[in-house]
């Protein structure tokens, strides 16, 4: 299906064509599938971005100041090409835009856009708002570009994350937790180590193996005393991916535990590191 928009002197009309003449601003926009063809002459950048948005049902949340007018032509792009080449030579303005859809997703995609000055708030409000309205492609985004920015904030919009219904968006948030790695991150993780499900509570164990810092010894002796074996072993091998020195003394009180399963992790992560005083932990004098 293919639909038209024309703006001439500021005026939106569906289904007219657009003519150009002088300075006056114009935009003729038509979608078709999904591809768009744009034809903008001394337009403002925010008045083509609503072209746009008329013809593609994204939602578009716009909070930056009037911009620079564009004349530009494009033929057959995509949307996120379409809008890519219409922001990317104005360094004044900050431009996100969804991922591709997944099959099936009816959700509306977001763009946003807004000041390039006004520093990392708006950033982390839009990831959030992909991690509660996004597809699972857009959350997992999401997930990536607040592992990036790792600030406070961006730990605080990763809580969220930890608590989605997609097992692949939670294991993405726990991994980007433990590699921001702070005091505030890990504390986010070890506040889902109260969730009913073990498994849950296992990941989040196996997780904090890849934290750096003496931080998650402390959760992980939590994870040691679970009622559950499964946490328990997890904690015993995340304790052998952290390296720490006294991660050894842990591991040699996890050879006590009544689980099997878990001893018998508990003494191939030692065998691993090489400890001696597993033999006499093991096999006790007589």
């Amino acid at each position: 299906m293919t639909t038209r928009s024309c703006i001439r002197a500021g005026l939106l009309m569906i289904g007219s064509l657009a003519f150009f003449d002088g300075n006056a601003a114009a935009i003729d926009v038509s979608v078709d599938e999904g591809r768009v063809t744009l034809r903008a002459e001394n337009a403002p950048i925010e008045a083509v971005l609503e072209a746009l948005v008329a013809e593609s049902g994204l939602e578009l949340i716009n909070q930056a100041t009037p911009g620079r007018v564009v004349s530009l032509e494009l033929d057959g792009l995509t949307l996120a090409d379409t809008l890519l080449r219409l922001l990317e030579s104005d360094d004044s303005f900050q431009l996100y835009v969804p991922a591709e859809r997944e099959p099936n997703n009816s959700a509306v995609p977001i763009l946003w856009v807004f000041d390039s000055g006004t520093g990392d708030v708006y950033v982390i409000e839009y990831l959030e708002t992909m991690l509660l309205r996004g597809s699972v492609s857009e959350r997992k985004s999401a997930i990536r570009r607040l592992a990036d920015l790792a600030t406070p904030g961006a730990v605080n919009a990763l809580a969220l994350a930890v608590a989605d219904d997609d097992e692949r968006v939670r294991r993405a948030a726990m991994r980007a937790l433990t590699d921001i790695g702070d005091e505030s991150a890990l504390a986010v993780l070890a506040s889902a180590m109260a969730d009913d499900d073990p498994a849950v509570r296992a990941r989040i164990a196996n997780s904090l193996g890849r934290a750096h810092g003496p931080e998650p010894l402390a959760y992980l002796d939590i994870a040691l005393r679970d009622d559950d074996p499964r946490v328990r072993t997890a904690a015993a091998e995340a304790l052998g991916d952290l390296g720490d020195p006294t991660a050894r003394q842990r591991l040699r009180e996890a050879l006590k535990d009544d689980d099997p399963d878990v001893r018998e992790r508990a003494l191939d992560v030692l065998e691993d590191l090489d400890d001696e005083a597993m033999f006499h932990t093991v096999f006790p004098a007589q």
